[in-house]
């Protein structure tokens, strides 16, 4: 061989060597581009979910925005109200009513009646809050006006000797919910009038009603006169 042959051969070898090189950091080049691709597109993705993340949570913290308003909002409304009644039963302005029949026909017929808050002999002596309603013949509490009344009744009956006299209190605070407060009794006279009453206190919610029923048996039709009051002592808005 000689040493020109030597030297073509060594150049043949070189450029082969080359050209591996060449291929191998095209091979190389390529399968970077790929994975670069690859990140780029899970970057992508993540940023896409961290992007939704965010939208959720900004609407979780409108709506808890929007509901401590509320809250903040119904709180102060609560306690505005309880203050402006507290202080109206402090300043002695409380909500009450006062009401009464003088001339009031009670027929002997033994069971309770109720006793009808109407007519021309009716007297409203004092209601601060419409608690007594035109043509009803008891008492509703208002709205807004729930909480505990003092309420007050009396019964006065004509002179006669024949059987009992009672009042009683009935008070609905609901369709559904109907009370009987225990009744008073009193026995006839013969030589001066009967009168009976009680003082009650009663939780009561607005749209309550509360009525007196009274009953007598003495055989005759009595001429009687009526009292009823109520009175706020504590307001539960």
């Amino acid at each position: 061989m000689t040493g020109q042959d030597f030297h073509d051969r060594i150049g043949r070898i070189d450029d082969q060597v080359s050209d591996s090189l060449k291929t191998m950091t095209g091979y190389a080049r390529a399968s970077d581009i790929t994975k670069l691709n690859g990140d780029i597109t899970s970057l992508n993705t993540s940023v896409s979910n961290l992007q939704a993340a965010d939208t959720a949570l900004q609407a979780v913290d409108t709506d808890l925005t929007s509901r401590m308003v509320a809250q903040e909002k119904l709180t102060f409304d609560t306690v505005k109200a309880r203050l402006m009644w507290d202080n109206r039963i402090v300043g002695g302005s409380y909500p009450r009513v006062k009401i009464q029949r003088l001339n009031w026909s009670s027929a002997s017929s033994g069971p309770f009646v109720r006793v009808p808050f109407s007519g021309t002999d009716l007297e409203i002596l004092e209601d601060t809050d419409g608690i007594r309603i035109t043509l009803q013949e008891y008492l509703t509490v208002p709205a807004g006006l729930g909480g505990e009344w003092q309420v007050e009744a009396i019964g006065t009956f004509p002179t006669n000797g024949t059987g009992n006299r009672s009042l009683r209190l009935v008070t609905s605070n609901n369709e559904t919910n109907t009370e009987m407060m225990p009744s008073k009794q009193h026995p006839a006279s013969s030589v001066s009038i009967s009168r009976l009453g009680f003082v009650k206190t009663l939780k009561l919610i607005p749209g309550a009603t509360v009525e007196l029923q009274s009953s007598q048996n003495s055989g005759a039709t009595l001429i009687c006169q009526m009292s009823l009051q109520m009175r706020m002592v504590k307001h539960t808005p």
